[in-house]
């Protein structure tokens, strides 16, 4: 039944294939969300960084230096990494794109082998891979690198950590805990902390309902993921070495941060009508229910036949073990997700105690995964017994014309009452968002009802050859569904170059003016219609996003990732720059290094704004020590009267008048004294300098702070401060002084030695593994 139910299985991931070919073919390429405003840039850096081989443990083009290997959301040790050697943007762009659709494609064997762990046999593994694969939660992952491959290794985890527990076979049952270890090490790997600890909870959750008599192999699951913490241990040690100088690490997130992307009570609506807040683009118009930003997930809309599945797998008589398990997961992960809209996570969010943590909605990982589990547990009932298969047939086909009647409630209402939807859209294209949005409801509505009804079809017998259809119709139709989700960008409109930057010196420091500054763009009119998602984007390529910028040579200053894992200086430096005028930021933004704006041109072009930079590091004539810098910036950031900046060093009167003008006390000194400063060495790793200055002082360097850099005057070590509220300044006596400033790092022997024990580790708990369940075995034998 197993061999037979592949099929399925096969046809979802060819429907799936069919969908995402353009990336597979290289034709196309991603850009959604972070993909393209961070993490191609990123990938793009880190390519080049192993191809010169660079250990990249910094991104020199991004935010003035910003951690490489200790920002795990850059994902900068995980396997795929090895797509992306190349030389030529286009090859790397390709292997960033399979990332995605490799881990889409893997993703419903992965779910079917959890469901077939739990007992379910038959084609309902197969339908509960295919509920996953369409769910819109898991559709929406591909708008991140950091979050697709948990699409793989949360199942993955489940499914090895069942294995662990139920197989009696002891090779089985050693490839079982392998499999937990090697799953957990790829989740420390895949770049979204919080989503790896929502894994091992949900395996918690999951190995909790198999039964006490499992319970005593728990130790087996407790060791592998030992070994497999050691195996991600150079990811693990390079972000603690970096959490001192990020935002989550430093400051922490208020209560407020914390609880951004709070599952508001009503995109419940989005369950039942997907995209009933809008279209990702300008047509989106429920940011008022993301606390009027972005949203992280836009849909999590899981099919009109999984809901119905799902209900009929919680009234099934038999099988409560699983059902009360797949209800578990819902349950906890709807209160988690609700953030802000459950006073438990209110409170603990208030309390200080999850500072750390952001986005409550990725809980939905475990809804993502409860509800193919409901129903596959429906499927499963339906197989063993006639009865139940007849029930859930009139089920569906019940299900399907009430789904089909709340469709055309839906539309009857939206057009009834004049204008009610249009002004409760409060979008200045609110008629065309309505006109747009209509149309398409009605599309899902007679979508989803023919899918159900064809469930119906499916249940008169148990072919495996109509579930196959059916699966593939199934999935078919939430891609279809969903495809605003998937918007695609030519491969070479990204990797073209920008003749503007051809005229950038190789140092040169780049700010997005429109993007980052809020500098207006006369020459980009407001568009007259609702925009599709590829149409903003090329829109804003030709005013140099990250997107195209890096592969043509821009480096930015503030262009920053907003999770907090990035260093949190030139995040907060910007939200204080913002607040300035633009004349003021023209004067202060050669003081923080950049040398370039990006601004808007002519008819809508893009064209670099050379600020006034002398070049070269900036010397001040005062002395001054930092100390608890973060806490110096936070109250900056908050506009704290009481401010001061005893704690910063500042060069020039125009920092001081503005940053005054800020929230912050004026500086005392001042005065810039010229010093001779002779670069000797510039490299990923460091700097070496020569110095010639008539008074003590601080030596600015074209450097973002992070706390991980040594400096030696003369071969004597000294502290670096924070300078200009951002740069890297370092204390130089009077004369002159050789100066070395290195990036600190574990070095390799080092990392390996914890890998080695890892994997030595991993093989002796495998050999016990297999000597104590064949023992098990020969005992059961015996007896």
């Amino acid at each position: 039944m197993w061999s037979r139910a592949w099929s399925l299985g096969c046809a979802q991931i060819l429907v799936a294939a069919c969908f995402l070919a353009p990336l597979i073919l290289g034709s196309k390429t991603l850009f959604f969300r972070d993909v393209g405003n961070f993490h191609w840039p990123v990938k793009w850096e880190q390519s080049r960084a192993w191809v010169a081989g660079e250990v990249p443990h910094l991104d020199l083009w991004r935010g003035g230096g910003q951690p490489g290997l200790g920002n795990p959301n850059t994902t900068p040790l995980y396997p795929t990494n090895v797509l992306l050697r190349g030389a030529e943007p286009r090859t790397v762009l390709w292997g960033f794109n399979a990332h995605f659709w490799l881990h889409l494609l893997l993703a419903p064997v992965f779910v079917a082998g959890w469901l077939r762990a739990l007992g379910l046999r038959g084609e309902a593994p197969w339908v509960g891979a295919g509920a996953f694969l369409g769910g819109g939660f898991v559709v929406s992952t591909l708008g991140f690198h950091n979050l697709v491959a948990y699409t793989v290794w949360i199942p993955a985890l489940l499914w090895g950590a069942t294995r662990a527990l139920t197989t009696s076979a002891p090779a089985r049952a050693t490839l079982a805990t392998v499999s937990v270890a090697v799953s957990w090490a790829m989740l420390l790997l895949a770049g979204d902390p919080t989503s790896a600890l929502l894994a091992v909870v949900a395996a918690m959750i999951s190995v909790g309902f198999l039964g006490r008599e499992h319970w005593s192999r728990a130790g087996w699951i407790a060791l592998a993921l030992a070994c497999g913490t050691l195996l991600a241990w150079p990811q693990i040690a390079a972000l603690i070495g970096t959490l001192e100088g990020s935002m989550r690490g430093a400051l922490g997130y208020s209560a407020e941060g914390i609880l951004r992307g709070s599952w508001h009570p009503m995109l419940g609506l989005d369950l039942l009508f997907p995209f009933a807040l809008g279209l990702p683009d300008g047509g989106f118009w429920g940011g008022r229910f993301h606390g009027d930003a972005q949203p992280l997930i836009f849909s999590f809309f899981p099919g009109a036949a999984v809901l119905v599945l799902a209900v009929a797998g919680v009234l099934a008589v038999a099988g409560r073990r699983l059902r009360w398990l797949g209800l578990a997961l819902v349950g906890l992960g709807l209160l988690v997700a609700l953030g802000s809209f459950n006073p438990v996570m209110g409170w603990l969010a208030g309390s200080g105690w999850l500072s750390w943590l952001r986005f409550p909605i990725k809980a939905w990982w475990w809804i993502a995964l409860g509800l193919p589990l409901l129903a596959a547990i429906a499927v499963d009932r339906a197989q063993r017994c006639g009865v139940a298969r007849a029930r859930l047939r009139r089920f569906s086909v019940v299900g399907g014309a009430l789904w089909l009647s709340a469709g055309i409630s839906f539309l009857a209402l939206s057009l009834g009452p004049t204008g009610w939807l249009e002004r409760w859209i409060d979008h200045p294209l609110a008629a065309q968002i309505v006109d747009r949005g209509l149309d398409r409801q009605a599309v899902a509505a007679l979508l989803g009802g023919g899918v159900l009804l064809l469930l119906g079809w499916t249940l008169r017998t148990s072919a495996t050859s109509r579930w196959a259809a059916w699966v593939a119709l199934f999935v078919a139709t939430q891609f279809v569904m969903l495809r605003p989700l998937l918007p695609m960008l030519d491969a070479a409109e990204v990797v073209r170059p920008i003749a503007a930057y051809e005229a950038l010196p190789d140092r040169a420091r780049v700010v997005h003016g429109p993007l980052d500054l809020n500098w207006t763009s006369g020459s980009e009119p407001a568009p007259e219609g609702v925009e599709s998602a590829a149409d903003q984007q090329r829109r804003l390529n030709r005013l140099g996003v990250p997107m195209v910028g890096v592969t043509s040579g821009g480096r930015y200053l503030l262009n920053t990732s907003p999770d907090g894992l990035d260093g949190y200086l030139p995040g907060l430096v910007r939200r204080l720059l913002q607040r300035a005028s633009q004349t003021e930021q023209s004067r202060l933004l050669p003081r923080l290094g950049a040398t370039h704006i990006v601004a808007p041109g002519p008819e809508g072009s893009m064209e670099m704004v050379a600020l006034g930079v002398s070049g070269g590091p900036v010397f001040s004539s005062r002395w001054q020590l930092s100390a608890g810098v973060g806490d110096t910036l936070n109250r900056l950031a908050a506009d704290d009267p009481e401010a001061t900046e005893e704690e910063l060093i500042i060069v020039a009167d125009e920092l001081e008048t503005a940053l005054g003008a800020m929230g912050a006390s004026p500086a005392r000194g001042g005065g810039v004294v010229r010093a001779s400063v002779q670069v000797l060495e510039d490299d990923p790793g460091g700097m070496e300098l020569e110095v010639a200055a008539p008074v003590d002082g601080w030596l600015m360097l074209d450097r973002a702070w992070l706390p991980r850099y040594q400096v030696t005057v003369d071969g004597l070590e000294v502290r670096p401060s924070v300078g200009n509220a951002l740069r890297l300044a370092v204390p130089v006596p009077s004369g002159t002084h050789r100066i070395d400033v290195r990036y600190l790092t574990r070095s390799w022997s080092q990392r390996w030695r914890f890998v080695g024990a890892g994997l030595t580790s991993l093989l002796l708990v495998a050999l016990l593994r297999y000597r104590r369940a064949s023992g098990a075995l020969d005992a059961r034998r015996d007896g």
